[in-house]
């Protein structure tokens, strides 16, 4: 196999910076996957046999996991050493030592935590290279989403238009239409349509909230929805219960932390995760004997989570 792998988040900032770049190289991958930070070595260690064939492998919108970072290293340096070039677009926060650790191994890193991964690519990889409407309406429209800075109108929508629960074939497909110099098509506002009616349904029946008052800050916690993108409903949380620090919670521990006005980036790197400063996320393992008590009170886990943030926030 000869060719390109790219490797990106799963979230439409991480689909539309894959499809950016295959545009601007005007080419079509050879691999692709979709995947989470703390999920990133095991991909890799699983699929190594078919990333050893590649001559470029691309990394986008996948910011560093401490709890993987060593093995991902020892990954990256085992790719380069059979003169693969490694390429790593992304605008999370990096610690100065994870950029010269990869660095060392030979991964050529593009990091600006000015933009989203889309405008990342964009800038370091793609101007000039693309047409009006992508460079005018798809790059600082999945910013704005991705940012929640919402200063170009297809923001919103931009942001709904991939959720963490769809299939990786719905992202291929967002990611072909991009790769075709399309910003937008009738499928995206058909899509849409569906998610914000689906939305408003969910959001009028949130239940089963936790709410923790901890030094004069407010910590709301409430399970993710099926229907409600995680950053949505935490906006929904941190407005509707006058919450400092929101916390979106799935049953096996991982979380999504959003805050207008707390580092929540530190309190997620306690717990092995990453992210921004106002939106982060970890994965928390849960105790067997809280999965237990989980089938009898619903609760249980969401407290165990909540209570593990109220720790890291100290």
């Amino acid at each position: 196999m000869t060719g390109y792998g790219v490797i990106s988040h799963t979230d439409m900032d991480g689909v539309a910076g894959a499809g950016l770049y295959a545009l601007a190289l005007s080419q079509w991958p050879s691999l692709i996957y979709f995947t989470e930070p703390y999920k990133l070595h095991e991909l890799l260690e699983e699929e190594s046999k078919s990333l050893r064939e590649v001559e470029r492998l691309v990394f986008i919108d996948l910011g560093i996991n401490p709890s993987g970072f060593t093995k991902l290293v020892e990954q990256l340096a085992w790719l380069t050493s059979r003169n693969i070039v490694v390429e790593w677009f992304d605008h999370h926060l990096w610690e100065e030592e994870w950029a010269r650790a990869l660095s060392r191994v030979g991964v050529k890193l593009y990091l600006d935590t000015s933009t989203c991964a889309t405008g990342v690519v964009y800038r370091y990889f793609a101007r000039g290279r693309i047409g009006y409407e992508i460079e005018n309406e798809l790059v600082p429209g999945v910013c704005a989403g991705d940012l929640w800075t919402f200063d170009h109108w297809r923001g919103g929508w931009y942001l709904r238009l991939i959720k963490r629960r769809d299939s990786d074939s719905w992202r291929l497909k967002v990611m072909r239409e991009i790769f075709k110099g399309r910003a937008w098509s009738n499928s995206f506002t058909r899509r849409i349509e569906e998610i914000v009616d689906a939305e408003l349904k969910a959001l009028s029946d949130v239940g089963g909230v936790v709410v923790r008052d901890v030094d004069g800050v407010r910590i709301v916690s409430a399970f993710e929805s099926d229907s409600v993108e995680n950053s949505f409903l935490a906006a929904y949380l941190l407005s509707r219960f006058n919450g400092d620090i929101a916390v979106v919670a799935s049953t096996d521990g991982k979380i999504s932390l959003r805050s207008r006005r707390i580092d929540v980036r530190r309190i997620a790197l306690k717990l092995g995760g990453g992210g921004h400063m106002y939106a982060s996320g970890a994965r928390i393992q849960i105790p067997y004997s809280t999965r237990l008590l989980s089938l009898f009170n619903k609760k249980a886990v969401l407290n165990y989570v909540t209570g593990q943030v109220v720790s890291a926030l100290k």
